[in-house]
């Protein structure tokens, strides 16, 4: 995205109707494999799944993201496969002590030998009926700015995102200071409430306005009980003190934590470009945010990780198939994008 801020186009071929986008963009059913048993282990992650949700999804849902787990060594997992101890599987779920991680393709989760079995995920969510409130909180790419006459323009991820709410007979809402999409998905009206804000980046910084301070602004003017976070792309595309990009991020989200101490942040490592040499500013910015969730959430704050990145690159045609343009996604790509979010959060929406 150059200097200012960025507006470009989303297409995704010749979708003729928002019924023929969800058939497309759903993916094939997938099989969560269950949690493995494993108890504490001896270099546990606190680390939620992307793709593998903390219990079963009834969609397949991409499988690159990081699993989740109890504290344990590092397994690797893959597509719905569930992670090891007390998680989701993904990318690289974290497996008890003495378990191991789920088998590829999605088919089961392996226990933990000798575990006591994991501890449930937290859930912010209400449980007197209410709709779980999620904030929608990033740059163009949440905001859905960025496109031509697509399904999902200025819906982003949220599209897809709410009709696998209704899929699956969940509430959710989104909640922010400003608004876009359409007005109904699957003829129920949708929440368009969200804090995507174009050519943004993390905190304030060459000639960008950032994130870092406005959002406690946003949380106490809309409290959410989850906030799905990428943030970065901006960044990186401008090469905006790379280096520090990490450090950035990590007091974006203490602030967060301590603006909304019983919300949940889920935090995405970004999704590529089309362009090789960003993207391997993408992997080193992207290298650094497990390792930020991690002690956060070994420090007691609900922060848990997810892998767009990883979701779009295991698709050798990511470039045309899932990106418009150099930075944002086609309708394809935003419901890929859904889907991890999904893996991570679907699970904890109370049921209608």
């Amino acid at each position: 995205m150059p200097a200012h801020r960025f507006r470009s186009s989303l297409t995704f071929g010749s979708l003729a109707a928002l019924g023929a986008l969800f058939s497309a963009a759903c993916g094939s059913d997938g099989t969560t494999g269950s949690p493995g048993a494993g108890g504490a282990g001896a270099a546990g992650s606190a680390i939620a799944g992307s793709s593998g949700a903390p219990s079963a999804s009834a969609s397949g849902s991409a499988g690159s993201s990081t699993g989740s787990g109890g504290a344990g060594a590092s397994g690797v997992s893959g597509g719905n496969a569930g992670g090891a101890s007390a998680g989701g599987g993904g990318a690289s779920g974290s497996a008890g002590a003495g378990g191991s991680a789920a088998a590829s393709g999605g088919a089961s989760g392996a226990a933990g030998s000798g575990g006591s079995g994991g501890a449930a995920p937290y859930n912010p969510c209400p449980t007197n009926g209410d709709a779980c409130k999620i904030m929608p909180l990033g740059d163009s790419i949440t905001d859905g700015c960025c496109g031509q006459n697509t399904v999902s323009m200025g819906a982003s991820y949220r599209l897809q995102l709410f009709h696998l709410s209704l899929m699956n007979n969940k509430k959710l809402t989104f909640v922010g200071s400003h608004e876009s999409g359409p007005a109904t998905v699957d003829n129920v009206a949708f929440p368009k409430k969200q804090e995507g804000h174009s050519g943004w980046t993390i905190a304030d910084g060459g000639g960008r306005d950032g994130l870092q301070d406005m959002v406690a602004g946003w949380l106490a003017a809309t409290p959410p009980h989850i906030i799905t976070l990428m943030i970065g792309t901006n960044d990186v595309d401008i090469s905006l003190d790379l280096a520090n990009a990490p450090k950035r991020l990590g007091t974006l989200i203490d602030t967060i934590a301590t603006a909304a101490p019983k919300a949940l942040i889920v935090v995405a490592q970004i999704v590529p470009s089309r362009k090789d040499d960003e993207n391997k500013r993408d992997e080193t910015y992207n290298a650094a945010i497990p390792a930020l969730v991690k002690a956060r959430a070994d420090a007691g704050k609900h922060v848990i990780l997810v892998d767009m990145y990883g979701a779009y690159t295991k698709h050798a045609d990511y470039k045309t198939s899932l990106l418009a343009n150099d930075l944002h996604p086609t309708d394809a790509g935003y419901a890929t994008m859904a889907d991890v979010w999904w893996a991570a959060v679907g699970n904890l929406l109370p049921a209608k």
